[in-house]
């Protein structure tokens, strides 16, 4: 995936995020914590594999990953986390999850 898909996509996954951290379900939920460490790692990567050239970036995608970090920073996962559909609590329909259906995106735009 080219650099810039990849900035565009951790802005959009990070605002989704930053959106169902407000949510009781979404942010003690198991998949939300392990889905955000690992944007978490890739945003990182993301961000070392451009640190050493940011100028041949444009601002308004500088701007997008500096926001995407400061929004994933922001967050704070529970350490206690559980399954919200196992337990019976997210009443989502089988397959469905704001979360994991947002990261899927990434996932077909790599094969």
């Amino acid at each position: 995936m080219e650099i810039i898909n990849d900035i565009r996509f951790y802005y959009y996954i990070s605002g989704v995020f930053l959106n169902q951290d407000k949510d009781r379900l979404c942010r003690e939920c198991k998949a939300f914590v392990n889905t955000a460490s690992a944007i978490k790692l890739a945003l990182a990567e993301i961000r070392q594999g451009v640190s050493a050239d940011t100028s041949s970036l444009p601002a308004d995608l500088q701007k997008m990953l500096d926001e995407s970090t400061a929004r994933m920073e922001g967050l704070e996962l529970s350490g206690n986390s559980i399954g919200q559909k196992k337990t019976g609590n997210c009443r989502m329909p089988s397959g469905a999850c704001f979360i994991k259906t947002s990261k899927k995106l990434l996932n077909a735009s790599q094969v």
